[in-house]
This record gives C-alpha cells, structure tokens and sequence, in this order.
C-alpha cells in the first residue's frame, strides 16, 4: 500500500476484531456515497453548522484522509484477490453467475402468482462470492419447494437446476474457503476491512451531526443519508405487502425526507 501516514494505520490497527466490520454495501458505492458528504460538508454554511453541533474544525480533512487510506485499502485487495483467484474458480464463479441470473428470472416467472416475490427481491445478485454462494442455496431451496410451479415451463429443467445449484454453491464455498488460506489474502481483506468500518464510523457519526443541526430543513437532512440504502429499503418496502410502522432510521432514508426524526 503506498502510505498515507502512521497515525492513521495505527489507529486502524488499533481497532479491536469484534469492531471490524465488512462492508453492507459495495465499497466503490460506499467510497462515493463518503466523497459527495465530503463535498457537500465543504459547503462553508454547512461545514459552520456542523461545527456549531460539536464537530472540529477540521472534520472534512478528516474524512477525506479516511477516505483515501480505505481506497487505496480496496484496491490493494481487488489486486491482491484476483490475482490469487485460480482458472477454475473464475470458471466456476462465471458458471454460477449464470446460474443465478436464469433461476432469478425463472422464478420471477412462474412464481407470480405465489407469495415467493419478497423473497426473490432478497437475492439480488450481489457482488461478493459470499453472495453468490448464499443465492444459490437460497434459489434451490426455493426452487426445490415450489417445484410444482416449474411444471408447465419446459424451457427450463427445474430439477436439474435444483441440483446444479446446490453443487455449485458447494463447490464454490469450499474454493473460497481454500483461497483465504493464503496469510497475504487474509491480511489484505483484513486491512480493507478495518479501513473501512474506519471510514464509516466517521461517515456514520457526520450524518448523524447533519441531521441533528439541519432537523428543521428536511431537504437538507436528506443529504445525510446513504441514497444506495434509501433505494434498497424502497425496493425492500415495495415487496412487502404488510404496512408496518416506520423507524426514525425508515423516515431518515425515505427518498422523499419528511419530518426529521431530530425535531421536536
């Protein structure tokens, strides 16, 4: 990693393992989504606002130190990771995105008329191999229990899906598992780990600071929020049929930002 100072990897390296968090959205996402609050606390009236609230004078450098330290972390693991990643894993990785991507639309399909939508809307196709190893599982067990519902579809062989999809995700967890063997792959995702949960610690408390200072201007809270979780939690909200009573965190991240759950 070429550095940026010792004080920040040592303060890192000083947080603790049961604090270390991996990521809950795309780092690429999470990087730009800290970069634009960057941007947006650089604004003189907001930056004073957020001062007046209890934030240092020099939050923004701050975060923008964070920021760099965890971007150039990100891409000394996608380097490290995908050069150790073996032939037969990529192939193997390439067969399951397939996969996936045909049961998805499958059972998008012939589940319609089920109540199987919300839990479709869950596999996504995210884009670690966790994920990939996980939707796999998910769509056989899906598939395996309303088999009844495939019949009909003779463009596809549901059966046999079931059962590639369950091989594969074997398979794959059991290959990953064998990569991060490696103490150079482990210390890598590690440290990319770390940097971020040190990024989105910071992140976390500065939009908390913004939607306490801005409470009474609710287009201004909005701009304290991660738009890639606003997104998700109406996608989420849209396959749910009940009605359930929103959270402070539900009102923060609607799209469309009404009363601030700061205000009196």
């Amino acid at each position: 990693m070429n550095p940026i100072d010792s004080n920040t990897l040592t303060a890192i390296n000083q947080i603790a393992l049961d604090q270390i968090r991996t990521p809950n959205l795309p780092v690429p996402v999470a990087l730009q989504e800290a970069n634009d609050l960057l941007t947006y606390c650089r604004k003189p009236h907001i930056h004073a606002r957020l001062v007046s609230v209890g934030q240092f004078a020099d939050f923004a450098d701050e975060l923008d130190r964070r920021i760099k330290f965890t971007r150039q972390a990100q891409s000394d693991w996608v380097n490290v990771r995908d050069q150790i990643k073996p032939d037969e894993l990529i192939a193997l990785e390439e067969q399951a995105n397939r996969l996936r991507s045909t049961m998805i639309a499958a059972g998008r399909y012939n589940l319609r008329a089920r109540d199987s939508q919300a839990t479709l809307s869950q596999i996504r196709g995210g884009d670690s191999m966790a994920d990939l190893v996980q939707d796999l599982s998910d769509l056989s067990t899906l598939f395996d229990r309303n088999r009844s519902a495939f019949d009909a579809d003779t463009s596809i062989d549901a059966p046999s899906l079931i059962t590639e999809s369950r091989a594969l995700s074997e398979r794959l967890s059991s290959g990953v598992s064998t990569e991060r063997v490696g103490s150079e792959p482990t210390a890598t995702r590690l440290l990319r780990d770390r940097a971020f949960t040190y990024m989105d610690d910071f992140v976390t408390e500065l939009r908390s600071a913004g939607r306490y200072a801005f409470r009474l201007e609710p287009a201004t809270v909005k701009q304290f929020s991660s738009k890639y979780k606003r997104r998700h939690r109406r996608a989420r909200a849209e396959s749910d049929d009940s009605e359930g009573t929103p959270t402070a965190q539900d009102v923060v991240e609607e799209e469309v930002v009404g009363e601030s759950p700061f205000a009196a």
